[in-house]
């Protein structure tokens, strides 16, 4: 009130101002002022915490509101959803609400839920005065009714019956320093807020949910619940996970096993291994040398070493590596450089092992005593072939499927020994040794492109390429 008997006062000295200018622009003015100060308009507001309304299935719930508006219009309110399958909305009120119903009044109205509904419903509260429209939502929960049956003499009891807890498998497997997301779901017949609390019997094992409880109907019904469970660094056993299921007067408890292996550790890196969904094998999960697990195929970072055919792992293997134009005359004692090869392309004299025999013994070995850990040795032609023909369904383009299988194939390039050593199409192609020699100058190995797979691939021992090792 005060600002408009100020308004009106500068609206008649401002009159005065003008009178000299003449009574016709004076009433234009004046006439212009009148005009703009009445369109000045504040919004009105909604006082309300409506955040999460629960009800029960055919039934009616009071819910109230406050709105105010500085400017004192007249008001209408509106009430919406997104469900009228689910929930209506009715009110006493006339429309539009004058101030005095209003101002520093409660607003009453009634939700009522459908027969036979369940579930989440959203409403919208919506406020107009003469110019502007507000609104508010929030999100409605209806609960089915509980279980009822007749007794004898006919009177209705509710019967409260166990909740339910399904766990979709069995147990499980985990290395240590990992973390690993599992699903669950819960239900009740009676609908009740149920309390979910998930423990492990030894801290090396953590559990975390993403989910509170007491949890409302609305909040587990045909919904799957997920929880992480990590494991500590450098640790292995057996831990029991416990899952305690409460409606405050029944529980129901289920458990399941978490078996925590120790990672691979190896010549200073450290690996995990793999199953393949296809023949069942056990791989590591990376190539050696790599400092972790593809996350694209040109991932520079899990390229690994690139291995001289049949050499061990004495220093060439890395990527800078430095050369020697010598061929060597010992398999193990080669020295530490890439070897730029002979006439016949090979690191090692021929007359040293020509067909490769020696060196795909030694690549055989599963005693720690070759490049690969113990238990592991580098595969056989056929047994890559098996796992990278069975991913091809899993991209048109060839890179993207091997990159896309269990194995998380990289496309590292070769490193030619013809070409100073230097590392050619990574990023392009992907190569693969495998253990089994061809002829007497060559090696098998496998390469693909975005456009082709080659399995039964030979080369040239003296250039290098990446490893991947299978459990024998």
């Amino acid at each position: 009130m005060f600002k408009k008997i100020i308004n009106f006062i500068a609206i008649i000295n401002l009159s005065f101002m003008l009178s000299a200018c003449g009574e016709g622009y004076m009433a234009k003015v004046f006439s212009e002022l009148k005009d703009a100060l009445k369109s000045k308009n504040t919004p009105p507001t909604i006082n309300a915490v409506l955040d999460n309304i629960t009800i029960m299935e055919d039934s009616t719930k009071e819910l109230y509101i406050n709105i105010s508006d500085i400017d004192g219009d007249d008001i209408r309110l509106e009430i919406r959803t997104n469900d009228t399958a689910k929930i209506s909305f009715a009110t006493s009120l006339y429309v539009p609400i004058k101030k005095r119903y209003y101002a520093n009044n409660l607003i009453s109205f009634n939700i009522t839920s459908a027969n036979g509904t369940y579930g989440k419903a959203i409403a919208e509260l919506i406020v107009k005065d003469r110019k502007t429209t507000i609104s508010n939502f929030f999100n409605v929960y209806i609960n089915p009714k509980p279980t009822k049956l007749p007794t004898q003499n006919k009177t209705l009891i509710t019967i409260n019956t166990a909740p339910t807890i399904n766990i979709p498998f069995d147990n499980i497997s985990i290395f240590e320093d990992s973390t690993q997301e599992l699903y669950i779901n819960i239900s009740d017949a009676n609908s009740d807020s149920l309390i979910l609390n998930i423990t492990s019997s030894n801290a090396i094992l953590q559990i975390t949910t993403n989910f509170t409880s007491p949890l409302i109907f609305a909040e587990y019904a045909d919904t799957r619940l997920k929880f992480n469970i990590t494991s500590a660094n450098h640790v292995s056993d057996v831990v029991n996970v416990t899952l305690l299921l409460s409606d405050g007067d029944l529980n129901t408890t289920k458990s399941f096993l978490v078996t925590i292996t120790k990672a691979i550790y190896w010549k200073g890196f450290v690996y995990k291994t793999v199953t393949s969904p296809y023949t069942n094998r056990t791989w590591l999960d990376r190539n050696l040398g790599a400092s972790r697990v593809c996350t694209a195929f040109d991932d520079t970072s899990c390229y690994g070493d690139y291995y001289q055919w049949g050499r061990g792992a004495d220093g060439h293997e890395k990527a800078n590596s430095a050369t020697d134009n010598t061929v060597a005359t010992s398999i193990t004692n080669p020295g530490n450089r890439f070897i730029l090869g002979s006439s016949d392309a090979d690191w090692l004299s021929s007359w040293v092992d020509g067909n490769g025999n020696i060196r795909s013994a030694n690549w055989a070995k599963t005693d720690g005593s070759s490049i690969c850990p113990v238990g592991f040795r580098v595969p056989t032609i056929s047994e890559l072939e098996d796992e990278t023909t069975g991913a091809l369904s899993l991209s048109t383009n060839i890179q993207d499927a091997e990159y896309n299988s269990f194995l998380k194939l990289s496309s590292a390039g070769v490193r030619y020994e013809a070409l100073s050593a230097s590392i050619r199409v990574a990023g392009k192609r992907g190569f693969y040794w495998s253990l089994t020699p061809s002829g007497n100058m060559d090696a098998s190995f496998i390469m693909f492109t975005s456009t082709f797979l080659k399995t039964y691939f030979y080369g040239d021992r003296a250039n290098a390429r990446a490893v991947r090792c299978i459990k024998d």
